[in-house]
């Protein structure tokens, strides 16, 4: 397995609820995240956003520590029309 000695942690999508959205929510959030992925022993943090969004973390990201490292593209595979939340 790749990386199989380095203990990772993957975001789906940091979620915050609209009505909390203006609200400085996401620092404290993130912060609590990485708090707790530390405590377990994580040493690489993948962390991800929608490809289309207004709130884009391309730039807030890098002022958190974070380098680009990779890049993932999505592929419909299920029978049913693909969902408008995926945000492709």
């Amino acid at each position: 397995m790749h990386y199989g000695d380095t203990l990772t942690g993957t975001t789906d999508i940091f979620w915050i609820s609209p009505e909390y959205r203006d609200h400085g929510m996401f620092l404290p959030l993130y912060r609590c995240v990485e708090r707790e992925l530390r405590r377990r022993g994580v040493v690489a943090f993948y962390c991800g956003h929608k490809a289309k969004t207004t709130l884009s973390l391309d730039k807030m990201l890098p002022l958190l520590g974070f380098v680009p490292a990779d890049h993932y593209y999505l592929k419909w595979l299920g029978d049913d029309p693909q969902p408008r939340s995926q945000g492709v």
